[in-house]
C-alpha cells in the first residue's frame, strides 16, 4: 500500500506525532514549521489535515516572514478548541498577540524558549492584562537554545517574570496550576504562587555577584511561602549548584540533594507537599566522588537546633500519609571517596527488612531526633559508612538492638536496628 492510501486514522496519528515534535526546543531554529510541509505532499493529505482541528491547536511562532499567516491559519483551522502558544523567537511576537486578543479565552498553555525570546517577553504584557480564564500552564526557559559551550552562570542579567510580564493576577489567571521557569525568577511574594500545583524553578543564580538579591529567601521564609500554597503537589528547585528537587508523582516521591549545605531546607519541605497515600518518600544526597574527604556519618545529621523543625516536619508528613506503622531507613556509603545519605519512609504494609546489628556512635544522637517522630516504628541503618562512624568493627550476626525511648505504635515498641553490609 502506498503512503497516499493509508487509512485516515493512521494518517492523523502520524500527523499528530509530527505536530508534537515542534514542542522540542531544538526545532526552534527552523525557519518554518515542519508541520507545514505535510499539507504540501498531496491534496488528500492537505484535506485530511485541514479537517482535523486538533492538529492546529498548537501555534508555533518561529522566525519566518509567514509567521502571521501561519498563526491565522492555526486559529481558523483549530475551531473552538484550546490553544497552546509556543514562542521560539521574539519575531512578530507583538503582532501575533494582537491577533490572539479575540481568542484569549481559548488559550490553555504558553511557552517560550531561548535567550532572545525571553528578552522579548515584555511584548506579551498586553495579553496578560486580559482575562485568561483557561490558561493552565506557563513554561519560560531562558537557556534551552544556548550553545552547549556557553555557561548560563556567566550571564550578568537577571530576569524576573513579573518584570517581564507585569504582575500576574490570580483573578485573571484562575485556572493556572503549573509554572516552569529556567533562568527566570518569580518573586516569592507573587500572589500567583498560592494556587499552583506544580512549581519548577531552575538556575536561580546566574552570577555569584547577585546571589544575595531579594528574590532568594532564607529557608524559614521559604517554608512560610510554601505554607501558603495548599494545593502544591510538585516542587522542583535548582539553587546555586545545590540541587534540591522535590517531585512527588503518584507512585514515588524523591528529593535528591547533591550538596548537604541545603539539608536545612529540604527536610522541612516535606511538610508542605501533598503526598499520595500509596507513595514512598525518599531523600537522597551525596557529596560527590570528587570530594577529597568524605564526611563522617554523623556529619549528615542536622544540628540539634534544626532537629525540632526538620524531623518533626518529616513525622507530620508520614503521619498525614499513612496514619500508622511506618519504616524509616537511613543508608550511607563511602564508595570511591564520596558519601551519600538516603532516608526512606515506607508503607508499613511492606515487608520489614531485618539486618544484623552493628554499633554506630551516631545512633544515639540520631535516635534523639527520632523521639520527635511519634509514629516512627522502626529505624534501620544499613550498608557501609565512613570508618569514622563506628566505634569498632564487628562481624555479622546477632539480634537487633532495642533502643530506649523508641516510639510505640499500636502497643508495639518500635525497634531501632543498626546494621552493616560487608563489601
Amino acid at each position: 500500500m502506498s503512503i497516499d492510501k493509508l487509512p485516515v486514522e493512521l494518517l492523523i496519528a502520524i500527523f499528530e506525532d509530527v505536530q508534537q515534535q515542534e514542542t522540542k526546543p531544538e526545532h526552534s531554529t527552523h525557519c518554518s514549521p515542519q508541520w507545514r510541509v505535510i499539507r504540501q505532499v498531496c491534496r488528500r493529505w492537505h484535506d485530511i489535515a485541514d479537517d482535523h482541528p486538533k492538529l492546529w491547536q498548537a501555534v508555533d511562532v518561529l522566525p519566518s516572514k509567514h509567521v502571521l499567516d501561519w498563526g491565522s491559519l492555526c486559529l481558523s483551522k483549530s475551531g473552538t478548541g484550546g490553544l497552546e502558544l509556543r514562542f521560539h523567537t521574539p519575531h512578530a511576537m507583538r503582532e501575533v498577540c494582537n491577533a490572539l486578543y479575540a481568542h484569549a479565552e481559548r488559550i490553555q498553555k504558553i511557552s517560550a524558549w531561548g535567550e532572545e525570546t525571553i528578552r522579548g517577553l515584555h511584548a506579551l504584557r498586553r495579553l496578560f492584562l486580559l482575562n485568561l480564564p483557561n490558561v493552565q500552564e506557563l513554561h519560560f526557559h531562558f537557556d534551552d537554545n544556548l550553545p552547549w559551550a556557553r555557561d548560563i552562570y556567566a550571564l550578568d542579567t537577571r530576569f524576573v517574570l513579573t518584570e517581564l510580564l507585569g504582575e500576574l493576577s490570580p483573578a485573571r489567571l484562575p485556572a493556572l496550576h503549573t509554572i516552569s521557569l529556567r533562568g527566570i525568577f518569580l518573586p516569592w511574594q507573587s500572589p500567583i504562587i498560592r494556587n499552583l500545583r506544580v512549581l519548577r524553578v531552575d538556575r536561580w543564580e546566574e552570577n555569584p555577584a547577585v546571589s544575595h538579591e531579594p528574590y532568594d529567601v532564607p529557608s524559614d521564609r521559604f517554608l512560610h511561602v510554601l505554607a501558603s500554597c495548599p494545593k502544591l503537589e510538585t516542587l522542583s528547585l535548582n539553587v546555586t549548584n545545590t540541587d534540591p528537587h522535590l517531585r512527588p508523582p503518584r507512585h514515588h516521591s524523591t528529593l535528591p540533594v547533591n550538596h548537604f549545605e541545603s539539608r536545612a531546607l529540604f527536610v522541612p519541605l516535606l511538610a508542605h507537599i501533598r503526598l499520595d497515600p500509596a507513595c514512598s518518600v525518599a531523600l537522597n544526597g551525596s557529596t560527590g566522588t570528587f570530594d577529597t574527604a568524605a564526611p563522617a556519618y554523623a556529619d549528615f545529621l542536622p544540628a540539634p537546633a534544626l532537629a525540632a523543625q526538620s524531623f518533626p516536619a518529616l513525622a507530620r508528613a508520614v503521619a498525614a500519609t499513612w496514619h500508622g506503622l511506618t519504616a524509616f531507613s537511613c543508608h550511607t556509603g563511602a564508595d570511591e571517596g564520596g558519601a551519600e545519605l538516603r532516608l526512606e519512609v515506607k508503607d508499613g504494609r511492606e515487608e520489614q527488612r531485618r539486618a544484623p546489628p552493628y554499633p554506630d556512635e551516631a545512633l544515639a544522637r540520631f535516635c534523639e531526633y527520632m523521639k520527635e517522630a511519634p509514629r516512627l516504628a522502626r529505624l534501620t541503618l544499613c550498608a557501609c559508612v565512613s570508618k569514622e562512624a563506628y566505634a569498632g568493627p564487628r562481624g555479622r550476626g546477632g539480634a537487633g538492638r532495642r533502643v530506649p525511648g523508641a516510639a510505640k505504635e499500636g502497643g508495639r515498641a518500635g525497634t531501632f536496628v543498626c546494621a552493616r553490609e560487608e563489601s
